[in-house]
């Protein structure tokens, strides 16, 4: 099972890794995938709404050339895009086997591989 093969420590985080290594091979797991952009810094002060517009958009620009590699591997594997397009941060989501997060991971276009996790409100507080 290629979930066993040792991750890439840059990309998926141990926990992850270990998560997809307990699961059945065959079963698809949703990630988020932090994708390459070739976008830099802004600088050291706020930037005015209209820079911020214009950050959001190069990132999504420069995630676009990242994507066709990241879909080629997606129709080789079986696995399938959740995502119409990169959001601001230049991330998707995808749902593919481990055996398939591990080759995103391995891809110099893909910069991480995030456990898709849900998000639900904290219990209230005991009195």
């Amino acid at each position: 099972m290629a979930a066993t093969r040792k991750p890439q420590r840059d990309k998926i985080s141990a926990e992850f890794a270990a998560r997809l290594a307990q699961g059945p091979a065959d079963r698809p797991c949703r990630s988020i995938v932090l994708l390459q952009t070739h976008v830099g810094p802004t600088g050291p002060k706020r930037p005015r709404k209209d820079e911020r517009r214009a950050a959001v958009k190069a990132v999504k620009s420069s995630a676009q050339s990242a994507l066709k590699v990241v879909d080629e591997v997606l129709n080789r594997i079986g696995g399938r895009r959740l995502s119409a397009a990169p959001d601001a941060l230049g991330s998707i989501r995808v749902e593919a086997t481990p055996e398939g997060i591990y080759r995103l991971a391995h891809l110099k276009e893909v910069k991480a591989v995030l456990e898709d996790q849900g998000v639900s409100p904290l219990p209230p507080p005991r009195s």
